[in-house]
């Protein structure tokens, strides 16, 4: 009797979990860590989450400084004035990519956007002293 693909999928989970404690003994997860254990098999290793606030204004201010072990991030803008983002320290308003008041976010995952994910990010509003959250997901 054939398996079934829920069953086929237990077995390559079982599999790449597996394999990846066997490369990465230093990853010491308790029974049932389920995300911890996803996000292991998805970047190859353990990570490390790192939420941040960043008090953006009307001039440019780093969002995310270059890190090459960064694999996630993401920017919520939690302020009354629209934002806006980009790799180019001379970001206005205008030019960079929107990101609207009042939650408005971005997000980037190495698996979608590449190396850009490592990269320096700046952020900019309309209006001073507006705050964003940021979180990011670091492979350790």
């Amino acid at each position: 009797m054939a398996a079934t693909p829920q069953e086929i999928l237990e077995q390559l989970t079982t599999l790449l979990l597996g394999l990846t404690r066997a490369q990465h003994p230093e990853i010491q997860l308790p029974p049932g860590a389920t995300a911890a254990e996803f996000a292991a098999v998805r970047f190859g290793g353990p990570t490390e989450i790192r939420p941040s606030q960043v008090s953006v204004g009307v001039a440019a201010v780093r969002l995310v400084a270059n890190n090459p072990r960064r694999v996630f991030w993401m920017a919520f803008n939690q302020g009354t004035s629209n934002g806006a983002i980009s790799t180019d320290q001379k970001v206005t308003v205008g030019t960079g990519v929107p990101i609207q008041s009042n939650g408005g976010g971005a997000s980037m995952d190495v698996l979608e956007d590449g190396e850009s994910v490592a990269w320096e990010w700046f952020a900019i509003t309309s209006l001073a002293a507006q705050n964003w959250t940021v979180f990011e997901v670091i492979r350790v």
